[in-house]
């Protein structure tokens, strides 16, 4: 049986389904890279991953959070005016008393009042599980050669089991060593699978729909190509950039439809190369946020895979991850 009386850190692997920093990188020249990097983030608060009953020491199943109003996805920002940034934070807190606790939901700041109770080992419990930090893998899209700054994912980083995107305190981007790729098939999604190192390329200050931004630490290679702007990007041929077989970017033949969609589906990318399809089925997790080249510029980003088909997924617009 589960025990909702303890903190958790839980790691994940970034999924390709779903704004960065407004102007901080809206370039009209960058560098595209295509770089598989480890992304670790902490969050500005701790988040509320789950709430479940435990056994008191009455034997009576009790769920103060629960009975508090406190929902998945919120994130606790203070306890009795004391600000909470980490999960050591948090369980100082595991003990008599009843206590005011501040959450951040959807944007809004309100206010609990919970009483941990005594479960039936002997220790005082709120009933949630909490997670102060994450860690995965995504693709490095581009750096604007002016300030340094990134883009990458096209997705928000959300949180593995209450799917709400996470506020972020700080961050940073790792060097990483790919060590295997599950290939995807009809209904089963692939994945990059690799070990972070200890190299520091970037830091991660904004998490939003359309990606991560931060600054881009360690020296930068490769040559500036202008960004399209939405109404130059067509149906046709495409490359799509990516280093899955570790340390070497390489362009892989794709086709591209614009479907103008919402948010981070503004069209959809076929993977066409037969090296890319051999090695990894297509598109797997992992590879958001590789960029995708049309005629000579930065067109996107591919930000989805589709499960019935791993050849296609869906792209984000160079144009709308920037602004």
């Amino acid at each position: 049986m589960k025990k909702f009386c303890k903190n958790i850190c839980a790691v994940f692997i970034i999924p390709l389904y779903m704004a960065v920093y407004t102007g901080a990188y809206a370039a009209d020249y960058v560098i595209p890279s295509g770089r598989t990097v480890g992304i670790k983030i902490y969050a500005d608060g701790v988040i509320v991953a789950d709430v479940a009953d435990f056994t008191d020491n009455r034997g009576h199943s009790v769920c103060p959070a629960r009975e508090a109003g406190i929902r998945p996805g919120d994130v606790i920002t203070e306890i009795n005016g004391e600000e909470i940034e980490s999960c050591e934070d948090f369980s100082r807190f595991e003990q008599p008393g009843e206590l005011e606790i501040s959450i951040l939901r959807n944007g809004e700041t309100k206010t609990a009042e919970l009483t941990p109770k005594l479960s039936g080992e002997g220790r005082y419990c709120m009933g949630l599980w909490a997670r102060d930090s994450a860690a995965g893998v995504g693709t490095l899209t581009y750096i604007n050669p002016e300030n340094m700054r990134y883009a990458a994912l096209g997705h928000a980083i959300t949180d593995v089991d209450s799917e709400s995107m996470i506020t972020i305190r700080e961050g940073s981007l790792n060097g990483c060593k790919i060590i295997g790729i599950n290939k995807g098939h009809i209904g089963i999604p692939g994945a990059v699978t690799a070990d972070f190192n200890d190299e520091v390329i970037g830091t991660v200050d904004h998490n939003g729909e359309n990606g991560i931004s931060g600054i881009i630490t360690a020296q930068t290679d490769g040559n500036a190509v202008e960004t399209a702007g939405i109404n130059d990007v067509h149906d046709g041929t495409a490359e799509v950039l990516s280093d899955i077989e570790g340390g070497v970017v390489t362009a892989y033949a794709a086709e591209i439809k614009v479907i103008s969609g919402e948010g981070c589906r503004n069209m959809t990318v076929e993977i066409t190369d037969e090296r890319l399809i051999s090695a990894t089925g297509g598109i797997v997790q992992g590879m958001s946020g590789a960029p995708v080249m049309q005629d000579g510029r930065l067109v996107g980003a591919v930000t989805h895979v589709f499960v019935n088909n791993p050849k296609k997924g869906y792209g984000i617009f160079a144009k709308n991850m920037a602004e």
